[in-house]
């Protein structure tokens, strides 16, 4: 995968899931733009559970809990993906990759987007609690 392009100055709108939210980012000279950015960590791909499936609800809290919306992070963009999405890591100010975090959590699972999507184990394991 090529080297993300780096946008400093973003702000969380909102969450659709853990995986995935909606930012404003800053692109300079005074122009914002509204993304969808597809969660992923500086060093991998990633997964969550989705809406409606068994600890959905928690990762997603715990997502907010990272980066509520209003939050500035850094985006490091790094292509689409096939819904159009930018894939990007998001570093919060105190310096947290939120994907990472997630997969330390066990919110998430490690994915490359190819083959079959890992589930990230539920309940949460008590050694990752």
């Amino acid at each position: 995968m090529k080297r993300p392009y780096i946008y400093p100055n973003c702000t969380i709108t909102r969450w659709v899931d853990a995986d995935t939210c909606v930012l404003q980012v800053d692109v300079g000279f005074k122009i914002l733009v509204r993304v969808t950015c597809r969660l992923r960590s500086l060093t991998g791909g990633l997964n969550t559970r989705e809406k409606g499936e068994p600890g959905a609800a928690e990762a997603a809290a715990r997502v907010a809990e990272l980066a509520p919306p209003g939050a500035t992070v850094r985006l490091h963009s790094y292509e689409l993906d096939r819904y159009g999405r930018t894939l990007g890591a998001l570093i919060t100010d105190d310096g947290v990759d939120i994907g990472a975090q997630l997969v330390a959590d066990s919110y998430a699972a490690p994915w490359d987007g190819m083959g079959q999507r890992p589930e990230p184990p539920w309940p949460i394991p008590l050694a990752a609690a």
